[in-house]
């Protein structure tokens, strides 16, 4: 029973791993559709306290439209300046390009995901053979 329960926990521990890194964009070049973290200047977080909430300094999504005025992005989550994150259903909010001070990009990254499900597998491995070589222990 020990070797499937760590089996089973080695493939979970797989399957739920993932890891991503962020890079910066250009003040006017994002992809469109892909994931991206947009920084606001502290201007603009006061200026848009009532649509976004206080104190609000990043915004999660997915940028939908840029153009040389403004950036349009379907809102994930936004992020307070304590820390605090609130999670959004995809809303839109246009952003002009002064009220934006960085954007980053979210990529995956192969080679790191690799690594930690690798390694969570041989732990799953060395767990079970433990549990099966001490089948007397309590």
């Amino acid at each position: 029973m020990h070797r499937f329960a760590c089996t089973l926990l080695g493939i979970s521990a797989v399957l739920l791993t993932g890891c991503y890194y962020r890079t910066t964009f250009g003040q006017n070049t994002a992809p469109l559709g892909v994931p991206v973290r947009v920084f606001l200047t502290s201007a603009a977080s006061q200026d848009l306290a009532d649509k976004i909430g206080d104190q609000v300094h990043a915004l999660d999504g997915r940028a939908l439209s840029i153009s040389a005025d403004s950036l349009t992005i379907a809102v994930s989550r936004v992020e307070r300046l304590d820390h605090l994150a609130v999670a959004w259903n995809g809303e839109r909010v246009t952003l002009s390009r002064m009220q934006v001070a960085q954007i980053e990009g979210r990529h995956f990254s192969a080679p790191m995901t690799a690594l930690i499900a690798g390694g969570a597998i041989v732990t799953a491995v060395l767990l079970a053979n433990g549990a099966a070589q001490c089948k007397g222990c309590r």
